[in-house]
């Protein structure tokens, strides 16, 4: 499958929309799969202590904002970041930055600027000193945002009707409520950061905190325009995850500036970089209506749902118009219960800001 479309030896072809269509026929296998013996199992069933928990008490690990060249000195990354979430970097000039004390490199390529210095506190000082005009995008008031999240007009998509919940919901004695969740930061516990080294080998070795190491590699070698096998991504331990570090900014950054400079660098954001940054959980409307019979049993349910995206944000386009609603926002959204009248709607709400994954307690 590449592109929406399946390829097969031969060179046949169908989209995945054509794919989706055919009748699902499944056949049956003559003879059941041999089953494994439980006397054969090695793991399952057994009790096994994580081997690292004797590091992890005496502060063994290094995490990514410990990572450190590994020979030779280590330099500091900082990048250029916007002053607001949808800016777009315009005219770039140096500045004053590579005169400061400790710069060693000025990096301005595309929509990309950064410095490079002996330390980090040097290097987040000339970033501050880049000359950059920034277009900044049509700030959005929280009215609209409320507007755009109405779970209840027409482009809402049904994921679910069985039976009719209109004439039960219709009387008085019906019970509706509506529910409200705001944007949430991640606010991992350490802020982004990664190390990139270009070893003799032309190879890029990238230590980053990441939850898809193969992403990572080919989101770097795609923005520097070299071979995937250039590309080395060592994953280290996440300094907090939920989901956030599915995508590893600081790892292009710090690939950009090693690649281009030659010097080993890291990138470590601060904290106010992680906020502004940062890919936010979407907010979320909901709207939910329910009639209960005289027996006490659950007769009819409508739950109406607008969101952002969860995961269709990073996923192709072909995906978004394929599927129509994002399952990472729709999760839960069904009942563990028989009602006999249910409907459940979605609606996918474009938004300002990047949003993704944000796995926690009680949040999506």
């Amino acid at each position: 499958l590449s592109e929406g479309i399946f390829r097969t030896a031969n060179n046949a072809t169908m989209t995945l929309g054509s794919a989706a269509a055919l009748p699902r026929e499944w056949v049956m296998p003559e003879e059941s799969a041999p089953l494994k013996p439980k006397s054969e199992f090695l793991l399952i069933g057994k009790s096994l202590p994580r081997v690292d928990y004797r590091d992890m008490l005496t502060a063994v690990p290094r995490y990514a904002y410990d990572m450190h060249a590994s020979a030779g000195p280590t330099y500091y990354g900082a990048v250029a970041r916007p002053p607001m979430i949808g800016a777009t970097m315009g005219d770039v000039s140096t500045g004053t930055a590579r005169a400061l004390p400790e710069v060693v490199d000025v990096v301005v390529i595309d929509n990309f600027a950064g410095v490079i210095a002996k330390t980090r506190e040097a290097a987040w000082a000339a970033a501050d000193k880049l000359d950059i005009e920034w277009v900044l995008p049509h700030p959005v008031e929280q009215s609209e945002l409320e507007e755009a999240l109405d779970p209840t007009t027409a482009d809402a998509i049904t994921l679910k009707r069985n039976g009719k919940v209109e004439p039960l919901l219709s009387r008085p004695n019906a019970l509706r409520a509506d529910y409200r969740t705001p944007f949430a930061a991640t606010a991992v516990l350490e802020p982004q950061s990664s190390f990139a080294e270009r070893g003799d080998d032309q190879v890029l070795r990238i230590r980053t905190p990441t939850q898809f190491p193969n992403t990572t590699a080919k989101t770097i070698a795609k923005t520097l325009d070299i071979d995937e096998t250039q590309v080395d991504v060592l994953p280290t331990y996440l300094g907090g995850g939920f989901g956030r570090r599915s995508i590893t900014e600081s790892a292009t950054e710090a690939a950009i500036l090693a690649y281009t400079s030659g010097f080993p660098v890291h990138v470590g954001w601060r904290r106010e970089d992680e906020f502004l940054q940062d890919r936010f959980r979407p907010p979320t409307r909901h709207q939910l209506s329910g009639y209960v019979g005289k027996d006490g049993k659950v007769e009819a349910m409508q739950h109406l749902q607008a969101s952002g995206d969860v995961l269709l944000a990073n996923f192709p386009r072909v995906a978004a118009a394929v599927l129509g609603s994002d399952f990472g926002a729709t999760r839960g959204i069904e009942p563990p219960y028989t009602i006999p009248n249910l409907e459940l709607r979605a609606k996918r709400v474009p938004l300002p800001v990047p949003t993704a994954s944000w796995r926690g307690l009680g949040l999506l």
